[in-house]
């Protein structure tokens, strides 16, 4: 028989392989740094290895490799649930926080209903589902897909969902929910940290009297960057000292480029690729867009609020949590025109455009910090398991 581990253990399940860490491995970071002192182990399991993972061996977080459930293979599902079955035990998991893939929620279901009836199961939502964005217009399949989501939820002790929509639309299915929207570490934000010496204008070439409209987004067909190309069209043409920053990489950016040179525009839009520093280059940039089809809560809005840059976003689920009256504008989906329209207000108008940062500022500092999102994570470990805590 195994030996049960002496301390307790709560598991992140995921299918998280990007090649670089990003918001959800800092929540985890200091999720393990308030588990330690409870003397609780955090894990993050992970279908494959990465470079960044070496980093991470501290702060009370340990990652495995798990390999992702094979769900459509019986045998192998067979033999995956015992392999984790072994890992349970071994770590004496008492709460399994699951994100991303809907594969990894069923698979540990599965679990609690051959293994272990008394486990802990979080459904952790970080974009809503395809019945909310209305990725097609079958109603018989949104409404399927709703009571297939109402029956699971029968095995799921809570639901956490990160924007306001998701939270509303989980309340229709079930109603073990909590709204635990991200944060940021605002150590991060330090300005005086950056290398002043060298600013992006500087870097890219750039006039030391122009413009610079930034967007950072994965090239995916979920970001909207059509939209935002057509209004940099017009942008552009009225005003002639103004450079977009397109920040990120992804499988549709080379059609993304393609277009920039069919509009004529390719000189003055600059495709970073993957950045590092993301921060500085929001700093220096003059406003920060995201145009988008639909969100669970945006991270980048968060980064780009707190180093008190004006926003404008698409009208989606998500950029409403953020994108307040006051702290930024909200702009039609799909709809150039009023993006073109609201930028050029903000660049005719540097004081409302530094009064939308400094509202944007003060609302993450007193909303949307990483620390509240912690201390509210572990108050639902406690309520689903209070055994777990001294």
């Amino acid at each position: 028989m195994a030996i049960e581990h002496s301390k307790y253990g709560i598991l992140h399940f995921a299918d998280y392989y990007p090649d670089f860490s990003g918001s959800f491995i800092e929540t985890l970071q200091q999720l393990g740094l308030s588990l330690a002192i409870q003397d609780v182990e955090l894990f993050l399991f992970v279908p494959f290895y990465k470079e960044w993972h070496s980093k991470l061996t501290r702060n009370n977080l340990r990652i495995e490799i798990f390999p992702s459930p094979e769900l459509v293979n019986p045998f192998s599902t067979i033999k995956s649930l015992f392999k984790f079955k072994t890992k349970i035990i071994k770590y004496n998991i008492k709460i399994v926080h699951c994100h991303f893939s809907r594969d990894y929620v069923l698979f540990v279901i599965l679990y609690k209903i051959f293994f272990n009836r008394k486990i802990k199961i979080i459904w952790h939502w970080h974009n809503p589902a395809a019945t909310v964005v209305g990725v097609d217009n079958n109603y018989l399949k949104k409404i399927l897909r709703n009571q297939y989501y109402k029956f699971i939820s029968r095995f799921i002790d809570l639901h956490i969902a990160i924007s306001s929509e998701i939270f509303l639309w989980l309340k229709s299915i079930c109603s073990n929910i909590e709204y635990v929207p991200n944060g940021i570490s605002l150590k991060k934000f330090n300005v005086n940290s950056f290398d002043h010496k060298l600013n992006i204008k500087e870097e890219f070439g750039l006039p030391a009297n122009s413009k610079i409209l930034c967007t950072v987004a994965n090239f995916r067909p979920q970001k909207d960057y059509h939209t935002l190309l057509m209004a940099a069209k017009e942008i552009i043409d009225s005003s002639k000292c103004t450079y977009f920053l397109f920040v990120g990489d992804g499988p549709t950016k080379p059609a993304i480029q393609k277009l920039s040179d069919e509009l004529g525009i390719s000189n003055k839009i600059i495709f970073t690729g993957f950045r590092e520093d993301i921060q500085r280059i929001i700093y220096f940039s003059d406003i920060f867009i995201l145009s988008t089809h639909y969100e669970g809560m945006p991270y980048v809005l968060c980064e780009a609020m707190a180093l008190s840059k004006p926003i404008i976003a698409t009208n989606v689920s998500g950029c409403r949590d953020l994108v307040k009256q006051g702290t930024g504008i909200l702009i039609k989906h799909q709809d150039y025109k009023d993006l073109s329209k609201n930028l050029l207000m903000l660049l005719n108008d540097p004081e409302l455009a530094q009064s939308l940062g400094d509202n944007g500022k003060r609302i993450v500092e007193t909303e949307f910090t990483l620390e509240k999102q912690c201390e509210t994570l572990l108050k639902t470990y406690k309520l689903l398991d209070e055994s777990v805590f001294k």
